[in-house]
């Protein structure tokens, strides 16, 4: 099967970028002439120096102009994985602070989701990290209802392995345009500076992972294996290390 590896990047978080691509170089052992990788800039990186220190083997660069929102159009380019991985069967997203923390092939992510990508949650009312599912409510679900118009009945943003079908990117687009009867990235287009200091209020009009985890619960149940999170040892094949900051 022909995997993708998407991630979308910026200037800011080169250091971080450095250190994901060599944990994949390392680490993922799925046949490289089966696999697309794909990372998306924002426009600036072009000439930037620290562009020239990044090992670039088997990485495609695409450049793309950012939004005055950078925190919500890299998660619009995520959610336009399958756009830039347009030869991919499967694709695992990541961002600019994670690491793959083992060797892992395409084999091993659908072991771990018995022969499916899993696809992990957690309930608003669970005891694991409280504080974190009250933000993650209060912010993520008036971003579900504001792109799509459905209530965020649960977290799908607890587990940093982001393994989708091409359909389920599709679809959770679809979602969003039937939604605002208009294009998707018209649609989530944000045009408010991103200060993370005002995480809580930042008005977001989309959520990437939540947006996905919506479509593929409800449309695709059957093509995940949808699982709460604590319930399987999935978690820790892919490290997010959280780099804070201005985008």
């Amino acid at each position: 099967m022909k995997a993708g590896l998407f991630c979308k990047s910026c200037v800011k978080d080169l250091a971080w970028l450095k250190q994901a691509i060599r944990s994949i170089q390392t680490n993922w052992k799925h046949p490289w002439q089966d696999t697309q990788w794909v990372i998306a800039m924002d426009s600036e990186a072009y000439l930037s120096p620290g562009m020239q220190e990044l090992d670039r083997r088997h990485i495609e660069f695409r450049y793309v102009e950012p939004w005055p929102d950078r925190y919500t159009h890299a998660m619009a380019m995520k959610a336009c994985a399958d756009l830039f991985c347009h030869d991919a069967e499967i694709i695992l997203v990541f961002d600019s602070d994670m690491v793959l923390s083992r060797p892992t092939d395409l084999t091993d992510l659908l072991r771990l989701g018995n022969g499916r990508p899993a696809l992990m949650f957690e309930h608003w009312h669970s005891e694991r990290d409280p504080a974190t599912r009250a933000m993650a409510q209060m912010v993520w679900g008036a971003a579900s209802i504001r792109s799509t118009g459905i209530v965020l009945d649960r977290d799908w943003m607890v587990c940093p392995t982001w393994l989708f079908w091409p359909s389920t990117f599709a679809g959770a687009r679809g979602l969003v345009e039937v939604h605002h009867k208009m294009p998707f990235l018209q649609a989530v287009y944000s045009k408010m500076v991103y200060d993370y200091r005002l995480f809580p209020s930042h008005p977001m009009t989309f959520c990437d992972i939540e947006n996905l985890g919506i479509y593929a619960s409800k449309f695709e149940p059957h093509r995940y294996e949808i699982t709460q999170m604590g319930l399987t040892d999935f978690d820790g094949v892919v490290v997010q290390r959280w780099s804070y900051g201005d985008l």
